[in-house]
């Protein structure tokens, strides 16, 4: 069991896990990355879409968190890219949006692109680890925080 550093309990194992954090806000990368790495995870990082198209495509990733709104290439255009990749699990990768919107049309333009899943910013650790042990096999995380998500919004991946 691992510990974060407020001595919160974290029963989520992501060692040597490769997560891919996307989002053009340097500062949400940096609290993306400390949440992710106490649990072992190894985690990229890009600043926008484009960036994130070519790490993906260097790299095997067992997860993406991709931010909607960024300069150069969104989200939603970086998303595509990825499921077009010519990489093996491109079509399986678990990509979860980080976003600070929620409306119908966000939530469809997310599902057409393909996106599995949604986090509303700001995200809280519990949901985030959650979320991850959805959609990661293999994760361990007690039953008590299977909490109730946001929009899971294709059928990407996990079911």
């Amino acid at each position: 069991m691992k510990t974060n550093d407020i001595g919160n309990s974290i029963e989520l194992d992501l060692t040597e896990k490769r997560i891919l954090v996307v989002d053009d806000a340097e500062i949400n990368r940096e609290i993306l990355f400390m949440l992710l790495e106490q649990t072992g995870a190894i985690c990229d990082g890009a600043a926008n879409g484009e960036e994130a198209v070519a790490l993906f495509n260097r790299n095997k990733y067992a997860l993406v968190l991709m931010d909607l709104h960024m300069p150069v290439m969104d989200g939603l255009s970086a998303t595509k890219n990825i499921r077009a990749s010519p990489q093996s699990w491109a079509a399986t990768v678990p990509i979860i949006c980080v976003t600070a919107e929620s409306s119908d049309e966000i939530l469809s333009k997310c599902e057409e692109a393909g996106i599995n899943h949604i986090l509303s910013k700001p995200v809280e650790m519990e949901i985030l680890y959650s979320t991850i042990k959805k959609y990661i096999p293999g994760t361990v995380w007690p039953e008590k925080y299977d909490l109730q998500l946001t929009a899971n919004v294709s059928g990407y991946g996990a079911e």
